[in-house]
């Protein structure tokens, strides 16, 4: 089990224990009001104002948390690329669950 990294997730942090490649269809890259920006999946999770939302489902003018910075722009690259899926185990359900990066 790695104790080094964690991921967050709906949730909040959890060690993850497992990397998978996959290739993805498409890649989102979002950017922000604040210039920064983000390379995922479609159904990657984004912690927003109102709660996570896959990126698929951003709209422009969207708080993205931490930063509190609104998306100010999103691209889709429908060029497959690898993408890594990581595991981790939610202990109070026991289950092992994937997210998508």
């Amino acid at each position: 089990m790695n104790h080094l990294y964690e991921v967050l997730t709906v949730d909040g942090f959890r060690d993850f224990f497992d990397i998978s490649v996959k290739i993805s269809d498409a890649i989102y890259t979002l950017t922000f009001e604040d210039g920064s920006s983000l390379r995922c999946t479609a159904s990657h999770l984004i912690k927003t104002s109102t709660g996570f939302v896959e990126a698929r489902n951003l709209n422009i003018g969207d708080i993205v948390l931490p930063a509190y910075s609104k998306l100010f722009n999103s691209v889709i690259n429908y060029t497959p690329e690898e993408v890594y899926d990581l595991t981790y185990r939610d202990w109070e359900t026991d289950r092992k669950s994937t997210r998508l990066n």
